[in-house]
């Protein structure tokens, strides 16, 4: 059994799994400290400067304020050591994404990374939402790879010349009936 190693870079509540057979491994927003600050305008170029209010962030309630439909990076105060074989992916958590309209943008981490986990978020509801510090808001699940090697061809017809397929070039919806 393989182990994920991890270190926080950051005052934030550490990677947890909501119970012992959660797929997901829950990601959290760290404090607000003049650091997490600092790094959250370098991540986000014009996002929170006058006239592009993309986000706000409020001291008093230590929260976000995420504009509609609006994007952010966050750093998640976490790096991840990675096995070969394996990815580290992003995926929504359910009621994150149900109660409050965000979903993640970026999704993969890959074995050999080892800088700062992002979180990328993106708010899709017709609302401003609250990111608030030591929320609960994405989730990592580790998932196996095929690392196969790559070969270009010169061809399509080179490409197909030893497969089938009943579908060939048909495309969304070409199997199905009418």
């Amino acid at each position: 059994m393989e182990i994920l190693k991890f270190t926080k870079v950051r005052d934030v509540k550490s990677p947890t799994r909501g119970t012992s057979l959660a797929s997901g491994i829950d990601m959290f927003v760290p404090t607000f400290d003049e650091q997490f600050l600092d790094d959250l305008d370098e991540k986000n170029p014009g996002l929170g400067t006058p006239g592009h209010y993309g986000y706000v962030v409020s001291l008093d309630k230590k929260c976000i304020f995420l504009a509609p439909h609006h994007r952010i990076v966050i750093p998640s105060g976490i790096k991840l050591l990675g096995v070969p074989g394996y990815s580290y992916n992003m995926h929504n958590k359910s009621g994150v994404a149900t109660k409050k309209g965000l979903i993640f943008g970026a999704e993969v981490c890959d074995a050999d990374y080892q800088g700062e986990v992002h979180l990328s978020i993106i708010n899709t509801s017709p609302n401003i939402v609250e990111i608030c510090e030591g929320e609960k808001l994405l989730q990592i699940l580790i998932e196996p790879v095929v690392l196969c090697p790559l070969e270009e061809v010169a061809t399509a017809e080179e490409l197909y010349a030893n497969s089938e397929s009943v579908r060939g070039e048909g495309w969304q919806g070409s199997t199905g009936t009418k």
